[in-house]
């Protein structure tokens, strides 16, 4: 499935290895500066598993992830996932349990190479594609959601299951289906965006305040040193995620851009919406207005017209009108 314009921003922005270390360095280990991007490398595997129908066809399933990195420490490796979200997904504790399925399933293909399977000790090790004593590398993935709404889905498998009236089966699911869940960063909840180190902070910020232009004005105010000297690729990816393409134009081949006149468009955008809509409410109050004093000036007629006719004295015609006598007088002469 093809990416939309918002995730590919952020694939390029976030497949930065500063950047990538600094969100699992935030998210996972509380700030602590555990990973380390010369630690990092860009795993582009796409992982695939064949699967034989009932038919004895074979399928393949393959996925590439959004982003996968493998991280070395020098002492052990583990395969580092990112999937990005700009809508709530309610089925994503099986659709990351599937992803992560296919990089494990991926790791044994590879295994299942010639090599290795000159190496077999017995049937079981060919049966398996692997040797008893062959390991796989961890996988971890972090779900990054940057919706407009905070997120309401499950962050777990059992949130996915039903409940059964049972309490022995509830008690048996519990116990025996294994409860896979998701590692969510849900930028709408975020607490304390001072843990990131990189530029992911202040684009996490500007997020936030995506629905209120007068804070984002006065964070690119508060933090003007940083919006006047801003790579492409975060002004790329601000762009989409603001939903500002129309007030601010797409930037190629310019290495640093001065973002505080760029995001002035949103800003004018905000003003122009808001004298718009005070219009529109004007236009609106002057003819309910108008309606009124019509309403007003018809009633006044026929109250006039039946004193007139005898139907009704000028005191009962005056009290209707909210009048004094003299002043209905008055009305009467004109």
């Amino acid at each position: 499935m093809p990416m939309g314009k918002s995730d590919t921003a952020l694939v390029t922005w976030l497949g930065n290895k500063e950047r990538f270390a600094d969100l699992y360095n935030a998210s996972v280990f509380r700030g602590e500066q555990v990973i380390e991007a010369e630690q990092l490398e860009t795993d582009k595997t796409a992982a695939k598993e064949l699967i034989e129908d009932k038919n004895g066809v074979l399928h393949t399933i393959e996925r590439n992830r959004d982003i996968v990195m493998k991280w070395d420490d020098g002492i052990s490796l583990v395969l580092l996932a990112c999937e990005n979200q700009d809508k709530i997904h309610y089925a994503m504790p099986v659709r990351t349990m599937l992803y992560d399925g296919l990089s494990y399933a991926e790791q044994i293909r590879q295994l299942r190479t010639k090599t290795n399977r000159d190496k077999v000790k017995d049937s079981d090790e060919f049966l398996s594609g692997m040797r008893k004593e062959d390991k796989l590398y961890p996988v971890i993935t972090l779900v990054f959601y940057y919706g407009d709404k905070a997120w309401d889905g499950s962050k777990d498998l059992h949130g996915l299951l039903k409940k059964s009236s049972n309490p022995k089966v509830r008690e048996l699911v519990k116990k025996m289906v294994s409860n896979y869940h998701i590692n969510l960063v849900d930028v709408n909840k975020l607490e304390d965006t001072s843990l990131y180190k990189t530029d992911l902070q202040v684009v996490l910020e500007m997020l936030r305040y995506k629905k209120d232009k007068k804070k984002i004005q006065a964070y690119v105010q508060e933090k003007s040193d940083f919006f006047r000297h801003v790579d492409k690729d975060t002004y790329n990816v601000l762009r989409v995620l603001l939903k500002a393409e129309k007030q601010m134009e797409a930037i190629k081949n310019q290495e640093e851009i001065d973002m505080c006149e760029a995001l002035q468009g949103i800003f004018d955008d905000g003003k122009e919406e808001g004298e718009k809509i005070g219009r529109l409410a004007g236009e609106k109050i002057g003819r309910q207005e108008g309606e009124k004093i019509g309403k007003s000036q018809g009633r006044m007629e026929v109250l006039l017209e039946l004193v007139k006719e005898g139907a009704l004295n000028i005191s009962q015609a005056a009290a209707k009108a909210g009048k004094t006598e003299a002043e209905f007088q008055e009305l009467l002469k004109q």
